[in-house]
């Protein structure tokens, strides 16, 4: 089941770097805002929203915050794939059966691929040509989905992958034609309900602090990686050999000085 929405503590104490964090958050959630604003001019794209949501910036289109924070971090994809396919709507449906789930999740993939496209000011015969390298005019669903995250930056959640790939390849040829790729990218169903999937400030602001504190643990994790392998006597700590080589291997261009101050640095901590 897809997650229900959580909530940030309101008496919560946080280091500088998560306040820091939280602060950027907040920004692109309003630059958000803005585009929805500007965007819901047309009668059609008001449905599911109220004005005083977005003045007061409440809630925002989901679709908007998963590309405006792609562009923030598209180059760490390690945390592209874990944090955007939790960019979810706050106001998804209650699910009469696990047909229903399965078809909101390709709904939402098939979103997630418009607004792409729209973004880019494309259509969808550049996304295909796109993803036909070898220009075959065949494509499986494993290649359109490895393809949509190399060169749109567009990630699903795995569930969203085995639906969306089941729902490609309906017939099970394992091959995808333009015109079958075509009539499953659904602008109309875009249009009509791009306004309903919303997401609130708070939940994108839980999800942002959840994911920091799994970056963070992963940074830990390769540091401790790391130095097991320059600990070359494996005592379990640093020479000042070792931490030099350690850092020569990250940053080649470090003076003898700054490698100096940053292991006296280091060892005043330790």
């Amino acid at each position: 089941m897809i997650d229900q929405p959580i909530e940030v503590p309101h008496s919560c104490h946080y280091t500088q770097d998560m306040a820091n964090l939280i602060l950027r958050a907040r920004r692109v959630f309003e630059e958000g805002v803005k585009v929805f604003k500007l965007s819901s001019k047309s009668k059609s794209l008001k449905v599911g929203t109220s004005q005083s949501d977005l003045i007061h910036g409440g809630e925002c289109s989901v679709l908007e915050l998963v590309f405006l924070t792609t562009s923030c971090i598209v180059k760490d994809q390690v945390l592209c794939q874990s944090l955007l396919p939790k960019l979810l709507p706050n106001n998804q449906p209650k699910f009469k059966s696990v047909e229903e789930e399965h078809e909101y999740l390709i709904q939402y993939a098939q979103m997630k691929i418009c607004m792409s496209i729209s973004k880019l000011g494309k259509n969808v015969r550049y996304m295909y040509d796109t993803l036909d390298v070898n220009n075959d005019g065949s494509l499986s669903p494993e290649e359109i989905v490895t393809g949509l995250i190399e060169f749109f930056h567009v990630y699903f959640s795995n569930e969203e992958v085995t639906r969306f790939c089941d729902y490609l390849d309906a017939d099970k040829s394992g091959d995808i034609d333009f015109e079958e790729f075509s009539s499953k990218i659904n602008y109309p169903l875009y249009n009509k309900n791009y306004p309903k999937y919303m997401i609130t400030k708070t939940r994108f602001i839980s999800i942002i602090i959840e994911e920091w504190k799994i970056h963070k643990e992963r940074i830990y994790d390769r540091l401790i990686q790391i130095f097991k392998r320059f600990d070359d006597n494996r005592d379990g700590v640093l020479t000042y050999e070792e931490f030099e080589t350690l850092v020569n291997n990250i940053e080649p261009n470090l003076s003898q000085q700054k490698i100096s101050n940053l292991f006296n640095e280091v060892s005043a901590i330790s």
